[in-house]
């Protein structure tokens, strides 16, 4: 029996690969391919949405790049600040002012790497409320913290530092949660897919106890980490995993398009009609 259901997300976060060039050549090609009627319908009826994550210096050129409202594009980060002294930023107002729908905030290399706090990732938040973009706010444990069997006391530790106190409106139709295990990005390692689902039903459990049920039940909450064509269907078949946030399959126009089509073939056995109103 065909059930209502929350819009799906393919997202690819490109990091620091591509130049303007071949950045403008893959939304080109990438959207000419989305034209096929069984991956146009569904992102023009609103059930998928695919989303690309360009480097800052790409962001303008794939935005100009496209014909149409097939791909959206994203930030992989920006200040919460609207203006100042901050040499190398880029604010969150500015990407969302140039035409970015979505703001990834708090991805685990920006954690680890760059240092950003449950506090900065808090403040991304607060910042992307004040435009019209939607916020993608990653969370997810170390390998040590995993085996130390503490993943729900971190993860929940995230999730609530980013969202409590948040208008349920702002919660309900322009929060996605990505849940990406650290020890699964970039290692080749991941998650199995029953894996995924206890830690996504885990977050979504969270916001029922902040927000109630209904709006918990309309947010999206993506895996990440090693996403490839061979695992999506399996991991996506789970009721809690809403989409994927995908890296290196990203950037090859084949690999992501496959891993866009593993996703369509992944909502159609999950018996899935139209979205969750």
């Amino acid at each position: 029996m065909l059930r209502l259901f929350r819009p799906h997300v393919v997202a690819g976060n490109w990091k620091m690969h591509k130049g303007v060039g071949e950045a403008e050549s893959f939304v080109r090609q990438l959207e000419d391919r989305l034209e096929e009627p069984s991956r146009r319908d569904l992102i023009e009826e609103d059930l998928l949405e695919v989303v690309i994550y360009p480097t800052a210096l790409c962001v303008h050129s794939c935005l100009i790049s496209r014909s149409s409202d097939l791909i959206q594009v994203g930030a992989q980060n920006g200040h919460w600040e609207i203006k100042g002294a901050y040499t190398g930023e880029v604010s969150i107002g500015s990407f969302a002012e140039e035409g970015c729908g979505y703001i990834l905030i708090g991805h685990s290399e920006r954690r680890s790497l760059f240092g950003e706090t449950d506090q900065d990732v808090r403040r991304k938040v607060e910042a992307v409320m004040g435009t019209g973009a939607k916020a993608m706010v990653c969370v997810g444990e170390l390998l040590s913290e995993r085996e130390e069997g503490r993943t729900f006391q971190v993860v929940g530790s995230q999730v609530r530092s980013a969202v409590n106190g948040l208008p349920e409106e702002f919660v309900s139709k322009r929060l996605t949660i990505a849940y990406e295990p650290v020890w699964a990005i970039g290692t080749g390692r991941t998650a199995s897919a029953s894996d995924a689902q206890e830690v996504c039903a885990h977050i979504r459990g969270i916001l029922k106890e902040i927000f109630g049920p209904q709006v918990a039940n309309g947010v999206r909450i993506l895996y990440g980490g090693s996403v490839k064509r061979d695992n999506t269907f399996d991991i996506l078949k789970e009721p809690d995993v809403d989409g994927l946030l995908v890296g290196g399959a990203s950037l090859e126009v084949d690999s992501f398009l496959g891993i866009v089509d593993e996703a369509i073939r992944a909502m159609g056995a999950k018996g899935l009609k139209g979205p969750i109103k």
